[in-house]
């Protein structure tokens, strides 16, 4: 029971009250016991705060430490080098916006002279997209072999994802097969950006979008009747492009965007020896254009 004489006092952390001390004896306390109580409990509510504060650092420094584990792992993911593959130059650079990205490509060796190439873009960042990521890796390593058809493969994909994804979360894709020695191109498209094509003789740039919607949307019905799948032939000299938004969507600070149309228009007029030039000429103009605005979306080719 509280009597008349208890001693209540807040004890205040940078303004709000976080707690109240509550003293009560069958005696009345001096002016000068008043003031040395509310002195203690002012330093008390002083600890409280460092102990308050350390834990909180001590909880950023772990969620930071998971987050290093997860993009090492995520990196680890992607291909630690460039496959080698006669009559095919290929390079490719992923900078994600974040410490752990969404996007995703990868390499698949058919026979020495067939390659797969995919590339990725799970909705989201974070910890959840390393975890799609890591799941599509997974089942693209079994598909690739069993597929000839990118069409089918990533019909496939979607079955075997589908009801597993978070229903918050898609990915976009695109899945090619290079054929070196027939200089053949086969790829469909699962709702990602479009494959761009600069042919060497005349130096004309193509856009190719097949129909097809993201990975995880649908259970198969609309994913099947809408995916197509398309053959390029092409010829020595050709470069062809595969990226993800983060280049189309990069925006300066007047929230404009760098655009699919100046891609096209930067990627015809300049000259490049090999992919990785190419590679490096498209960053610097995104970095031009975008300036001091800050990267928000990954950026893989």
């Amino acid at each position: 029971l509280i009597n008349d004489n208890a001693l209540i006092t807040p004890i205040i952390i940078k303004e709000e009250v976080i707690g109240i001390f509550l003293l009560s004896v069958n005696k009345a306390y001096t002016e000068g016991e008043k003031k040395f109580l509310s002195t203690l409990i002012g330093q008390g509510g002083f600890a409280i705060e460092s102990a308050l504060l350390y834990e909180e650092l001590t909880e950023q420094e772990r969620l930071k430490r998971e987050l290093e584990i997860a993009r090492t792992v995520q990196q680890s993911l992607l291909p630690q080098k460039n496959p080698q593959i006669p009559g095919l130059d290929i390079d490719a650079i992923c900078i994600p916006a974040t410490e752990i990205g969404g996007d995703y490509y990868d390499y698949f060796f058919i026979n020495d002279h067939t390659i797969g190439i995919a590339i990725a873009d799970v909705t989201g960042k974070g910890t959840s997209a390393a975890f799609y990521m890591a799941v599509v890796k997974g089942i693209m390593l079994s598909l690739s072999s069993i597929f000839s058809s990118p069409k089918q493969l990533l019909s496939e994909l979607n079955r075997r994802l589908y009801g597993s994804m978070d229903k918050k979360i898609f990915i976009t894709m695109t899945y090619a097969l290079i054929e070196a020695k027939r200089k053949k191109l086969k790829f469909a498209r699962a709702g990602h950006n479009a494959l761009i094509r600069k042919q060497a003789k005349q130096s004309k740039v193509e856009c190719f979008v097949p129909l097809g919607i993201g990975l995880g949307l649908d259970n198969g019905n609309l994913f099947d009747s809408t995916i197509s799948e398309q053959e390029i032939k092409y010829e020595k000299g050709d470069t062809f492009l595969f990226y993800t938004d983060g280049i189309t969507e990069a925006m300066n600070a007047q929230k404009k965007e760098f655009g699919e149309q100046r891609l096209i228009d930067f990627i015809a007029q300049i000259d490049f020896q090999d992919s990785r030039q190419l590679q490096e000429n498209i960053i610097n103009a995104v970095k031009k254009f975008v300036k001091e605005a800050p990267q928000h979306d990954d950026i893989t080719m």
